[in-house]
């Protein structure tokens, strides 16, 4: 009895929740209910508050014997006694002659409240246990009766049978969830710190955000890591630990029955779970009621990022996970393969994935990557599918996959990856020999070909109108192919049939972001070269914003370019700086994979520093291009343009060096001063403005290292600089 009628002791250590306490005690609503799985808090959150709350409080561990009611009654009656005025054991019930054992039972409990001359607490520890129609009227009654101000408190693991739907209404029930009383990010840290106080801060983090802020799990990291589990804390983060596997497998699974256990092992393999989705996975109709039981149960959580799904925390899922690996290893296959089966019919290409290379279904895997490569919308899915690119060359063998191989090869040019591409288009190439079933890749073989550009602009075009010429109209790969056709044309020095082609990819409906930010780009290029600057401009802000969504992949340099080009244009020079700045830390990354493409984006960052007298770096993307011109020469007119623009930096480099770097504007007022007049007077003599001919002053000074005017005119002297006038 005294078990039943006190709060356990809380444990030395365990974090007081001051503010959650407060915030329960808050208005005093006259229910509150607590509702959490194992090991969340729920009693010692309870405990804290029934000290620290000023009224008397009537505390009950209930048990499933305490269904019987009377037996309940007994138990509340000796936990009032405790706290009730002197005489309450005087009361008489006033319950009819003839009455049973329950009625009188009641009827004393309900004097014995109303007797209590101040408000109370009563706080029912599982309450989860009471499921008789008796019980569920007791709660009522207590609810009912109590004195005004005073709080009822049903703790429990599930949410109890009764329900106070009048009083929710009205404000005055309170919930605490499995969010209220998760540990903060700081506090979690401190529990595991409490285990070992030399933890690496990235395994803390890791450790903390896998546990999602549960007070029990992390206690019992705790003890694995005072017994030296820091050396291995993966182990933690799977949930394997023999601490956390045998408290879970007993506060948790235990609760299942075995055919809701095996479901629950089977749907481990599902990163969210809805009814539709499950049925497929495990082949029955019944999952909706199955999902809902494990919710009561608090097996599951809702699935915040979707809506309307749900999911299980994540040790939890995993250790349902190595129970269905030991039980049924055959199992973990074929589930996957069936859950790739309903999100491909679902239209979710990205989950079908995970589930194929889970299920080690290499085909599978092979045609969800080629049909997602060349369509991926945002740099995240970009990043996934070519790490999973990576992964699939290490684990098999590329010639049983040509049409993977040849996306991948596409993939590894634009990258800059020039081994990797020759060697993936290689693969697709011996893979479309070895086998005539693979014909229907041919031509996108010759669209790669095309793109590498290996024999020059002719074969260029050649290549891409072969492919063309088999290719549907809404196939990326014909955008590809236009695309290759307008570059090719360009590099033959044809701009008008350039402009065409490129317009036509660019319009393509199954062009890819990248292809159509590059194709807007060089449209941008050939505006300017026919002085048409508005359509220049426009066309340089769409490959801008089309790049902006494949966050900084290597090829978007050359829309960077663009927008130098027509910042420039329009004199917004620290504009133009910041955005060659960016160019410049891309470029490295355009390798000679696809020669045309790196080429035309240096000589474009080439003009681009021209125009800002940036002679050093203008010079360092012509040695670019002349590394890559040493390997893949033939870039048709792209190779002549570079002659041409080496030409015009060597011509600028030494009207540099014979003005010492400084403006017409400057060499005009440099001689002026050698003289006694000063800047009002120069001004004039110069009809420019005063502030005009300090600001040239202060600059030729920075340029010349000097500071003063007789200085300026000696190393003027020194350095052989011809002013452009004298005075």
């Amino acid at each position: 009895m005294e078990a039943k009628l006190s709060p356990p002791a809380v444990r030395s250590g365990v974090k007081a929740r001051p503010a959650l306490v407060n915030a329960i005690r808050r208005g005093r609503p006259r229910v509150v209910k607590i509702v959490a799985p194992a090991g969340w808090g729920k009693t010692t959150l309870a405990s804290q508050w029934a000290t620290a709350d000023g009224r008397p409080s009537v505390w009950l561990s209930v048990d499933a014997h305490d269904n019987d009611g009377v037996l309940l009654l007994k138990h509340i009656m000796a936990g009032i006694e405790r706290v009730a005025p002197r005489g309450l054991r005087s009361v008489v019930g006033r319950a009819n002659r003839g009455a049973t054992e329950w009625q009188v039972w009641l009827a004393r409990i309900v004097d014995a409240l109303r007797a209590c001359s101040e408000p109370i607490l009563i706080v029912v520890d599982n309450v989860d246990l009471l499921h008789t129609s008796q019980a569920t009227r007791v709660l009522r009654m207590l609810v009912a009766d109590a004195p005004p101000g005073s709080t009822i408190a049903l703790v429990g693991r599930v949410e109890p049978t009764y329900e106070a739907s009048a009083l929710a209404r009205q404000g005055q029930v309170g919930e605490i969830s499995t969010l209220d009383l998760a540990l903060s990010e700081k506090d979690a840290e401190a529990v595991l710190r409490h285990g070992d106080p030399e933890l690496p801060p990235a395994s803390a983090t890791d450790v903390v955000k896998r546990f999602e802020g549960w007070p029990a799990g992390l206690y019992l990291a705790s003890l694995a890591l005072a017994e030296g589990a820091g050396d291995d804390t993966d182990r933690l983060l799977r949930g394997s630990d023999r601490y956390l596997a045998d408290y879970m497998r007993a506060e948790y699974l235990a609760q299942l029955q075995p055919h809701e256990l095996r479901f629950a092992e089977r749907t481990s393999i599902l990163e969210h779970l809805n009814p539709a989705l499950c049925d497929a996975v495990v082949q029955r109709k019944d999952s909706a009621a199955k999902l809902k039981r494990l919710a009561r149960l608090q097996l599951t959580i809702a699935d915040t990022d979707n809506p309307g799904q749900q999911r299980y925390p994540p040790l939890l899922r995993e250790l349902l996970t190595r129970e269905l690996e030991a039980s049924e290893p055959q199992a973990p296959a074929a589930l996957h393969r069936r859950a790739a089966d309903w999100y491909l019919g679902h239209g979710d290409a990205d989950s079908a994935l995970d589930h194929a290379q889970a299920a080690r279904d290499p085909r599978r895997v092979a045609s969800l990557l080629a049909e997602m490569a060349l369509v991926a919308s945002s740099p995240l899915r970009m990043r996934l599918i070519e790490a999973a690119f990576m992964r699939f060359d290490e684990l098999y063998a590329l010639e049983q996959y040509p049409n993977l191989a040849v996306h991948g090869s596409w993939i590894h040019a634009f990258r800059g990856r020039t081994a990797a591409a020759a060697r993936w288009l290689t693969s697709a190439e011996r893979g479309l020999r070895h086998d005539a079933r693979n014909a229907a890749i041919r031509p996108h073989i010759a669209v790669v070909n095309a793109a590498l550009c290996r024999q020059g602009p002719r074969q260029m075009l050649s290549d891409a109108r072969a492919a063309a010429v088999g290719l549907p109209p809404r196939s990326p790969w014909y955008a590809a192919a236009l695309h290759m056709r307008g570059c090719a044309a360009y590099l033959a020095d044809a701009p008008e049939e350039a402009r065409s082609l490129l317009a036509a990819a660019l319009a393509s409906p199954g062009a890819g972001a990248e292809t159509r930010m590059i194709a807007a780009a060089q449209l941008s290029f050939l505006a300017r070269d026919r002085d048409d600057l508005k359509a220049a401009e426009l066309l340089a802000e769409e490959a801008g914003a089309l790049a902006a969504t494949l966050d900084a992949a290597p090829t978007a340099a050359i829309a960077l370019a663009a927008q130098a080009s027509t910042a420039l244009r329009n004199g917004s020079w620290a504009d133009a700086r910041e955005l060659l700045g960016t160019a410049d830390e891309l470029t490295p990354l355009v390798t000679e994979a696809v020669p045309w493409l790196a080429v035309q984006i240096r000589l474009e960052l080439s003009r681009c520093y021209l125009k800002l007298r940036d002679v050093a770096s203008a010079q360092a993307h012509l040695e670019g291009i002349d590394r890559i011109l040493d390997v893949r020469p033939r870039v048709g007119v792209l190779a002549d343009r570079a002659r041409a623009l080496r030409h015009d930096l060597t011509s600028l480099a030494r009207t540099e060096l014979e003005s010492g770097g400084l403006t017409p504007a400057e060499l005009r007022l440099l001689p002026y001063l050698a003289t006694h007049l000063a800047f009002r007077e120069i001004a004039d003599e110069l009809d420019v403005s005063r502030n005009t001919v300090k600001t040239q002053a202060i600059s030729i000074y920075r340029k010349l290292g000097v500071k003063s005017r007789s200085e300026a005119i000696a190393a003027a002297e020194d350095r052989g600089v011809r002013p452009a006038a004298s005075a």
